[in-house]
């Protein structure tokens, strides 16, 4: 089909577009822009990404990024603005950019502890942005529901958009890998929380009990993890140092082998939803996730969702799915034909009927 003269613009406004820098955000822009240019192709459309960049550490070229940002927001005109975060709305709506639609990937802020006055800024910041933006897009019902009954935001302007997998990137493949060992996957992401809130001593805890029932089996940490901290986890639980390996950070082409080798994969158990829990269901691995936040919205009855702290019981899944030959081939099956309801050809689609609204 022949494209269509461009005769509007949009403008996507992120931090970066990246599926190679292990942040989940950055990976949702980068699928998200692909398809999304794709379509507009088609509409005669043009797509305009300004990046704001990842945040400097320091503060005077973190006062600095924002000015140089700004500056590139004053330079485009659009038909339309979308902010894949409400912190990049402020801006767009603080220089009258409209229509602006905004992607709220979570309110995390609610549900861990904070100071008064930070939980109270992040509150009124976020309130702000989705009460002035032109439509809101979240990753799942549950936090449709948290904003219209803990901000009031009106419904009818909230779209739920699901997050997507690359089907061709993550699937099943055919490795050579020891069976009679049995192999646990934890994966961490870039983050500014503090590491005990993602979940790795109550992993360590449960592994301990995994690993006292189950002698041939190793618990994989994947992504950014403080060695120390873990070190000393491991020989205060009493866990034998060869059982847990640091696996560091791994490129994205190399994730689908750490997903296909592994007999399981755990949700960091105080975490939000992760786009490894899609990568790891598209691969055919057993998950067992949280049933908090939107979790359940993704895995449905294709995993084993949890009380997120709930020591005891992670570590009761773990030894089900590890032994359990019948339990875990219909996991597998149940993973596989559940990721296929999410891709992030979906993903662009349903983004972009929000977009015409507005054309």
């Amino acid at each position: 089909m022949k494209a269509k003269v461009s005769s509007k613009k949009m403008c996507v406004v992120d931090y970066v577009a990246s599926a190679d820098i292990g942040w989940g955000i950055a990976k949702y822009t980068w699928y998200l822009l692909k398809h999304l240019k794709e379509i507009a192709k088609e509409e005669g459309i043009e797509i305009v990404e300004i990046s704001h960049g990842l945040v400097p550490q320091n503060f005077l070229r973190r006062e600095l990024r924002k000015l140089l940002f700004i500056n590139k927001i004053r330079r485009h005109r659009a038909h339309l603005y979308h902010a894949i975060s409400p912190t990049l709305a402020l801006p767009l709506l603080a220089l009258g950019r409209r229509p602006c639609i905004v992607t709220v990937h979570d309110l995390n802020f609610l549900y861990h502890e904070r100071k008064q006055v930070q939980l109270l800024s992040e509150f009124a910041y976020h309130k702000y942005v989705c009460e002035k933006c032109d439509d809101i897009i979240v990753i799942g019902n549950f936090w449709k529901d948290v904003l219209t009954r803990k901000m009031g935001i009106t419904r009818k302007k909230i779209h739920v958009v699901y997050h997507g997998v690359d089907h061709d990137r993550f699937k099943p493949l055919p490795l050579k890998i020891n069976k009679n060992e049995k192999r646990i996957l934890f994966v961490r992401v870039r983050t500014h929380l503090p590491i005990k809130r993602r979940g790795i001593k109550l992993v360590l805890k449960a592994f301990k009990i995994v690993n006292d029932e189950i002698k041939n089996v190793k618990l994989l940490l994947l992504g950014k993890v403080d060695d120390t901290y873990v070190n000393a986890l491991v020989r205060k639980f009493g866990i034998d140092k060869s059982r847990v390996k640091l696996l560091g950070f791994i490129s994205e082409e190399k994730l689908p082998i750490t997903y296909n080798m592994c007999d399981v994969i755990v949700n960091p158990p105080f975490d939000e939803f992760s786009l490894m829990i899609l990568e790891g269901m598209a691969c055919g691995v057993p998950i067992i996730a949280s049933k908090h936040f939107e979790i359940p919205e993704y895995v449905d009855d294709a995993g084993i969702l949890i009380d997120r702290m709930n020591v005891e019981r992670l570590a009761e899944a773990i030894l089900k799915v590890l032994t359990d030959d019948n339990l875990r081939e219909s996991l597998i099956k149940k993973s596989l034909n559940r990721s296929r309801l999410f891709n992030w050809k979906k993903c662009a689609f349903n983004t972009f009927k929000i977009y015409e609204k507005h054309f």
